[in-house]
Parts: structure tokens; sequence; C-alpha cells
């Protein structure tokens, strides 16, 4: 290996090693504890809501095509949802409602 290509390869792989620390430094702010991040990114808190929110209301439509009316949130456990949810209620009509107190609301 001559010395330039060595000196390619170094820098190259520093400015590889750089990027990837913005990229762990974006992550991590969007794991904070507040309701937004500094740049008004969603957080995990927003992420987990939403993925919750769609879990439940996919588990809601399927039980009702395949069954032929609403399901309470037992009805759902152990066919469709794993355990009951934390965050969201379901309402009699088959809409997903925040459970009170939920940080989903």
């Amino acid at each position: 290996m001559n010395a330039q290509f060595r000196l390619l390869l170094a820098t190259s792989l520093v400015a590889l090693t750089a990027a990837g620390c913005k990229v762990a430094e974006e992550g991590a702010k969007a794991i904070s504890d507040t309701t937004v991040a500094g740049d008004h990114s969603p957080n995990a808190n927003n992420v987990a809501c939403a993925n919750e929110r769609l879990e439940v209301q996919l588990a809601v439509d399927s039980f009702t095509i395949l069954r032929s009316h609403v399901p309470t949130e037992l009805e759902l456990v152990p066919d469709f949802l794993r355990t009951e949810s934390a965050l969201f209620d379901i309402a009699v009509d088959g809409t997903v409602v925040p459970a009170p107190a939920s940080p989903c609301a």
C-alpha cells in the first residue's frame, strides 16, 4: 500500500465515523422525556402512541370483520392482542380512544 492510499483510507474512515456520530445524536434526541424534542421532531412517546393506536385499531377491525361485532378489549386478548392496552380503550362504536390518564391523549 502506498502512502497516498493509506491517507485516503484513514480520512474516509474518520469522515464516516463522524457522520455516524451525528445520526446517533439525533436518535438520542428522539427518545427524550419531553413531548417534543428541541428541534420539534416527534419523540419516542409519540411514536409509541401512534404504533399502539394502529395495533389496537387493526385488532378491532380484524375482530369486527371476522366475528361481526365490535369487541371489548377483553375479547381481543389473546387471539388479536397479547395483552390489553394500557394506553388506549375501545369505545362502544369501535373507535380507539386514549385511556384515562394516558400520555397519548
